[in-house]
């Protein structure tokens, strides 16, 4: 048989590995054109602004439900001019508004904060177009609390958001200054944009730390995973680098489609370094296991000698460099020259020389199996997270969009960068052995856990594939119901949208928000609004009057009643006061019941009036309603698509089926537990968090994440399974050596993912705390009992079934996740032990 020439993909070799083999040919102009498009992308951004995202708190106006509606109907008749609102609480702890010294600190602040200037285009201006001692209000403004120990000053400031942000610069040190001044009292400044600021900043700050932790945490699984150092520093390369592609596309996007969610560069890398580090590890383990299998050794066993030159070496680059930032100038320089020049010769010592046709043959191969299901892999999790943009909001629309890109770069760089670094490393990427200095050192156990040169199919997940395929109805039955019993409490979720409540108690705003529905109980800043149409006409406005007894009639809601007219005077907004939060089920009830029963009796249809009713609560009820009710679309997208793929890749009807039913199965147990902490407040000290409702787009964005990477660990494993059984093995050894061979990758693949998301859920941002557990509690539970334990327990009790194809799907084409090997590269299988 015709054997093709190493280095050579097959004219019948899938593109996937026509592309790989061409990117290992050409390995250099490929490395060189991968780190030049990835940071080009990045640099491109940042210079046309970075990343422009939405503000944290607001309601999103471009919104297709009733609450964004009515702001709509408000503007037609022209807009007014735009203007923003500060609210200073003041509250004592000893006194109340009665007092005589209070009252004089009261006024002292006012007239502080009348002074108050900020540079517009170059000229100071006042910060307040209209500022008022709340002392001198009536009694029925509702700005001083029902104990009286609290009053909210209110500022009106004029102006868009870059002329707000810019006359409220000098606010926060008034504040402060005004907190030494009176040590007395407590004093708040609440503000939409001065709480988006310290938002961002926390946000910025989560996502500098997450880095900060989740790479070295990385590195080290990987060095476990692999046992090499290099090995181990080349996935973290392609996440670095698909990162800061990620990041660049979506700056780009900012800024010339529109603003992305805040949450959205966090999500680029809660997914990006995940994906980008597992696509990694399939294809540099699956090259190294070719490599073994032909006798290439990952290392060889050297003397203490050889260890104690090296550590010499890495101690002198410490050194110099230590000793050439400490002197500066020409000493620098000579230091820099001087370490570039090691760490450029000890990366030329990697390259491996010589004969590179068993090389290419071995990248040949990971590429063609490993590699195609990386593939289908990332094609999965895309189509998944693609089911986001049925979703016709761009605040959603931009996390899917980033997500998918970051997926997209990092299935991209898995089929051209690490075939070319593989080319250009060969064996040295089993470089710095960890396992080496232990075995010099005598201490065996170390070598044992660090050591990767084994065969597959060996260690302790064979071992339980072997077991649990004795006894498959016994295992399957009892995860079954564990993952049941962790999915009751999803019956409890209840959602809604995240306030400013939810946010660090550390940030002022939240400080501000917290003491005033503490010290207004009925209600204070949370609002009802109702935009009445035709409202300069004499009857609307007689059936105004009705509408706003009857609305104040509802418990919950209270006045006094404010009226603002649009510009051309015709449309009124309503705005009344409601107790709590924005996501208490009371007021959602209150939304509910104006609009189906207070609003058609007041302002029938024949009238020709239209209300429309919105506010937070309204806001966050027509949200929730919204992912609601598009959740099925979204779900049947993914699930047949899913189904579709499978049913295609392995030409049978029983595996897409069941691979749906387990991935279903861990996704509601995630929910389950999801629910239980963050809604009920299990773990709430341990893990740092404010219990609260579950942020209505979370649920279905852990849906359709986990669903594309679960069926990434699907996808591997059954290529090897099939890739067993296509060679002669019948099903059930076929399934013990597919699961056996892979179960080790996919538990060190999904350990990085539990720890990049396990590291989101120490942050301080609820709705990225919410995900990172979510993620991390399903892919754990995923990758371990389901995987290792239910997957192998039922393709065992299916047998043969598990590859059934109806007769009248027999015309489906043959699509193979795995190429074919050359005949040279094939060993005989040997079925292992299944009873």
């Amino acid at each position: 048989m015709m054997v093709a020439a190493p280095g050579r993909a097959r004219s019948t070799a899938p593109w996937t590995v026509r592309v790989a083999m061409w990117s290992a040919r050409h390995r250099w102009p490929v490395i060189a054109g991968w780190f030049v498009c990835t940071l080009g992308l990045f640099v491109v951004s940042m210079l046309m602004g970075g990343t422009k995202a939405q503000n944290a708190v607001s309601n999103d106006q471009s919104a297709k439900y009733e609450a964004a509606h009515a702001y709509d109907v408000f503007n037609a008749g022209g807009t007014k001019d735009p203007s923003s609102v500060l609210y200073l609480i003041v509250s004592s702890r000893s006194s109340t508004v009665d007092d005589p010294q209070y009252a004089a600190a009261v006024a002292k602040i006012v007239s502080q904060l009348g002074t108050a200037k900020g540079t517009v285009n170059g000229q100071q201006v006042a910060t307040f177009g209209d500022l008022k001692n709340p002392l001198m209000l009536p009694p029925g403004s509702n700005v001083i609390s029902p104990d009286r120990t609290t009053l909210r000053v209110v500022g009106e400031i004029k102006g868009d958001g870059p002329e707000v942000e810019s006359k409220l610069v000098p606010i926060p040190g008034l504040v402060a200054q005004m907190r030494v001044e009176n040590p007395g009292f407590q004093i708040y400044a609440l503000n939409n944009t001065l709480a988006n600021n310290e938002i961002s900043t926390v946000i910025n700050n989560d996502l500098d730390g997450s880095l900060r932790l989740t790479i070295p945490l990385t590195f080290l699984i990987l060095l476990v995973a692999f046992g090499a150092v290099v090995a181990a520093a080349v996935p973290l390369i392609l996440a670095i680098s698909s990162l800061l592609a990620a990041f660049g596309f979506l700056g780009i996007y900012s800024q010339t489609v529109g603003p992305v969610s805040p949450y959205a560069t966090q999500l680029v890398v809660l997914i990006g370094l995940a994906v980008a580090v597992d696509y990694s590890l399939f294809m540099v383990t699956r090259f190294r296991t070719e490599r073994h299998r032909r006798g290439y050794d990952s290392h060889r066993f050297y003397g203490r000698h050889v260890y104690l030159r090296r550590l010499a070496l890495t101690a002198l680059t410490v050194a110099v460099t230590v000793v050439g930032n400490m002197l500066g100038g020409p000493a620098a320089l000579a230091a820099g020259a001087l370490v570039a020049a090691i760490v450029a010769w000890s990366l030329w010592r990697l390259i491996e020389r010589g004969d590179a046709g068993e090389k290419l043959r071995a990248i040949e191969i990971a590429s063609g199996t490993a590699g195609r299901a990386v593939f289908f892999s990332g094609l999965a999790v895309m189509i998944s997270i693609a089911g986001l943009l049925f979703l016709d909001d761009p605040f959603f629309r931009s996390m899917a969009i980033g997500t998918i890109a970051v997926v997209l770069i990092s299935v991209i760089g898995s089929l051209t960068f690490l075939p070319a670094i593989l080319a250009i490393l060969g064996n040295g990427v089993n470089a710095g052995q960890a396992a080496v200095p232990f075995q010099a050192l005598g201490l065996t156990p170390l070598v044992r856990l660090l050591d990767r040169n084994r065969d597959e199919g060996s260690g302790l997940w064979s071992a339980l594939t072997r077991r649990v395929m004795r006894r498959p109805l016994i295992y399957a039955a009892a995860v079954i119901v564990l993952l049941l019993a962790l999915a009751v409490p999803f019956t409890r979720l209840h959602v809604g949208t995240t306030d400013l409540t939810s946010f660090p108690d550390t940030i002022d705003s939240v400080k501000a928000i917290n003491l005033m529905n503490a010290k207004w109980p009925q209600g204070s800043t949370l609002p009802l609004v109702a935009i009445v149409t035709r409202a300069d006409e004499a009857a609307t406005q007689t059936a105004i009057k009705t509408f706003s007894d009857r609305v104040l009639a509802i418990p919950g809601v209270s006045g006094p009643v404010q009226t603002d007219m649009s510009r051309d005077s015709k449309v009124a907004a309503l705005n009344y006061t409601l107790a709590g939060t924005l996501n208490d089920e009371a007021n959602w009830n209150i939304v509910r019941e104006v609009r189906s029963s207070v609003v058609p009796s007041v302002f029938p249809q024949s009238s020709g009036i239209q209300a429309f009713i919105t506010g937070d609560p309204a806001f966050a009820l027509d949200q929730t309603d919204f992912y609601s009710q598009n959740l099925p679309r979204i779900f049947v997208f993914v699930l047949g698509l899913s189904f579709i793929l499978l049913l295609v890749a392995f030409r049978s009807i029983v595996i897409p089926i069941k691979a749906i039913l387990l991935n279903l199965l861990s996704t509601a147990a995630a929910y389950g537990l999801l629910t239980l902490v963050f809604q009920e407040g299990w773990l709430k000290d341990q893990i740092g968090f404010k219990p609260g409702v579950i942020e209505s787009f979370v649920p279905l964005f852990i849906f359709t994440i986990l669903f594309g990477l679960s069926m990434d660990y699907h996808v591997f494993i059954l290529t090897r399974v099939k890739e067993a059984r296509d060679r002669g093995l019948d099903s059930n050894a076929a399934v013990a050596k597919g699961i056996s061979i892979t179960s080790g990758t996919v538990t060190s693949a999904a350990a990085i993912m539990v720890v990049v998301f396990g590291v989101f859920v120490t942050l301080k941002t609820s709705v990225i705390q919410q995900l990172g557990f979510g993620l991390a509690t399903a892919i754990f539970l995923d990758a371990t009992i389901v995987r290792s334990v239910l997957l192998p327990a039922t393709m065992r009790l299916l047998g043969d079934w598990n590859w059934w194809l109806p007769s009248f799907l027999r015309w489906l084409p043959h699509v193979t996740i795995e190429a074919d090997e050359t005949e040279e590269s094939r060993e005989p299988e040997v079925a292992p032990a299944t009873a």
